[in-house]
């Protein structure tokens, strides 16, 4: 059993050696502001549109006809973001087993692995998507009826509450229970060359074999996250005492800031962590 703790040090000295991993975070965070600018641009075409046709209510009542445009477009936004979050997801895959493994990493190859192994990670996603969707939609179902039945509506009919809780239990249980069996995929896809269906089998063979191991990293990184959320709480009580000034705004958009550039460095510390589980083990 290796010792968690060592690892998420090690973890740590390999980030401060090798920050040339914030890369893949820099390219997908100006692919995600490209993606933020292309939706609004999609939204106000439609809104404009709408507005230059239509006066008054005609405009709500014409947006509101045209519902299955908008659920084509934000289907189609979804797959292009999955395509960006896969290609970035690649690029950090290959770069974290080689820096993991005392590999020399560069921008070449991590650009290298964006390319190499773009496909192959977005049909894995494809695949999670489809493995999560059906339990998914049981859940908000079960929930959406809670609060109907709170505030007194009536949805999906005159179904009782209680017969949707045995299969909102089920999914929650299916949704746990395929999120550990697929917590080592990110490793296993990196060192074994095998298809996106072949990959998944292999992390959920791995997991039923390594059942102990897989909860105490994901323990390890659970408290890791919650230690840093309390910091990150505890700071933010000075600036939420500013709220009646006019430095509030300043020093919250400063502090948000500051908490998501930790927040995403955090991240590749972790990712770190996990590759160290898998191959130190």
């Amino acid at each position: 059993m290796p010792d968690y703790f060592d690892l998420l040090g090690r973890s740590w000295s390999l980030f401060k050696k090798n920050p040339i991993l914030l890369l893949p975070l820099l390219i997908g965070f100006l692919l995600g502001l490209g993606f933020i600018v292309f939706a609004a641009v999609q939204f106000l075409i439609i809104f404009t549109a709408a507005v230059f046709t239509y006066s008054g209510r005609e405009i709500l009542t014409k947006l509101i006809s045209i519902w299955p445009i908008f659920l084509a477009i934000a289907i189609a936004d979804l797959f292009v973001l999955l395509l960006i979050m896969s290609y970035v997801r690649a690029m950090q895959i290959g770069a974290y087993r080689d820096v993991t493994l005392n590999k020399k990493i560069t921008a070449e190859k991590i650009l290298s692995y964006g390319a190499q192994h773009f496909r192959k990670y977005f049909a894995i996603n494809l695949i999670k998507v489809l493995l999560y969707l059906p339990a998914l939609a049981i859940v908000a179902i079960f929930l959406i009826k809670i609060f109907a039945s709170l505030y007194g509506f009536v949805i999906f009919g005159n179904v009782p509450i209680v017969a949707l809780a045995i299969p909102f239990l089920v999914a929650v249980l299916y949704i746990i229970a395929l999120y550990f069996s697929l917590y080592f995929l990110d490793p296993i896809f990196s060192q074994k060359k095998l298809g996106p269906r072949e990959t998944m089998k292999s992390s959920m063979g791995y997991t039923r074999n390594n059942l102990g191991h897989v909860l105490l990293a994901w323990l390890v990184m659970l408290l890791v996250s919650l230690a840093v959320s309390f910091v990150f709480f505890i700071l933010a009580l000075p600036v939420a005492a500013l709220s009646s000034t006019p430095s509030y705004l300043p020093a919250r958009a400063l502090f948000e800031v500051i908490q998501w550039v930790i927040s995403a460095l955090l991240g590749v510390v972790l990712d770190l962590f996990l590759f160290s589980c898998y191959f130190k083990k």
